[in-house]
């Protein structure tokens, strides 16, 4: 059985990477350099998370998030981030029924200083020990930028499913 159905769960990876897709945004826009430089971060951090279950319970998720993140500035001046994120070890409780989560989250942003595009795409799931539903999120965010600072092309997908 496969039901749509809406709440207020929000994925935190989801989250971060808008609030850092902005500070990155600032820094790039005016950053360029005369050889490409490359930077890559490996950082895993216990966090702690609220989602909503498919009987609209709240369920506070806990476990580490692993982040790797790869940070390019070309020698032209375009700058190129990749940040994939997923969560490892995460499980909570709802009543009764105990879940495990899982999260994958890709994150790429590009800019050549006057032009710039973002995709996300994010992927979370709470599986059931139990007889109760699954829940399946699934959210994509693209946005390109031209020279002028408008949006030319933008979409966002949000996808909430349960299935038992």
């Amino acid at each position: 059985m496969t039901r749509n159905i809406s709440g207020t769960t929000r994925p935190l990876p989801l989250l971060l990477t808008f609030a850092l897709a902005f500070v990155l945004i600032g820094i790039c826009s005016n950053q360029t350099m005369a050889q490409a430089s490359s930077t890559t971060t490996n950082t895993e951090m216990p966090f702690t998370a609220t989602l909503t279950d498919c009987n609209g319970q709240p369920v506070v998720v806990a476990g580490t998030m692993h982040m790797v993140t790869h940070f390019t500035v070309s020698s032209n001046g375009g700058t190129h981030v990749h940040i994939n994120t997923n969560w490892q070890d995460v499980s909570g409780t709802s009543g009764t029924t105990t879940y495990q989560a899982h999260s994958n989250n890709h994150f790429n942003f590009n800019s050549n200083g006057s032009q710039s595009e973002l995709t996300t795409i994010d992927d979370v799931r709470l599986i059931s020990a139990g007889p109760s539903d699954n829940l399946k999120i699934r959210a994509h965010m693209h946005i390109t930028i031209n020279a002028n600072g408008e949006p030319t092309a933008s979409f966002t997908m949000f996808e909430v499913v349960c299935t038992g």
